[in-house]
């Protein structure tokens, strides 16, 4: 499963390329969501608020007080 990097895949694979590096980790569903949001953080511009709500989510999640 791709946690980071759908769009690179995409334009690897329209580019033609036969293989693509990878980055293979183990299965860690809160590692995931927290790689998830701070690739979203530095690929796209993020309103304070927006970012405010990510750390809000995993720390709900992750029942941090």
């Amino acid at each position: 499963m791709i946690v980071a990097g759908h769009r690179r895949r995409r334009a690897a694979v329209k580019a033609g390329l036969k293989t693509i590096q990878v980055t293979v980790a183990g299965d860690d569903a809160e590692l995931d969501r927290m790689r998830a949001a701070s690739e979203n953080m530095i690929r796209q511009p993020m309103t304070q608020v927006e970012q405010w709500r990510v750390v809000a989510r995993l720390r709900e999640e992750k029942k941090v007080e």
